[in-house]
């Protein structure tokens, strides 16, 4: 299995045919490239890397149950902001000097 690049993410592309129909790609730092090697260590189409398919545009919009796992795990949709260097870890208070 590839790891995620660093950013963990990248941008997709989406084409939109006029017979109902469409072609997905992504960067190959995110999905590999055209051809991956296989456990048995043959060279073999990457299937993600490019992928088409159809809809109908007369369809319902009822949801189909389909879940898909996720290497990550989403906690907040928020950033916090970032702590001010006075507070950041490794930065503790020095005491008063007394006289």
């Amino acid at each position: 299995m590839t790891p995620l690049p660093p950013e963990g993410y990248g941008t997709f592309e989406l084409n939109v045919h006029t017979n109902d129909c469409y072609t997905v790609t992504g960067p190959s730092k995110v999905i590999g490239f055209l051809t991956i090697t296989d456990p048995l260590g043959l060279e073999v189409p990457n299937p993600v890397f490019e992928f088409d398919g159809c809809f109908d545009p007369n369809g319902d919009n009822a949801s189909t149950s389909v879940t898909f796992p996720s290497l990550l795990t989403v906690t907040s949709t928020s950033v916090p902001p970032p702590l001010p260097s006075w507070q950041a870890p490794g930065r503790g208070c020095r005491p008063l000097a007394t006289a």
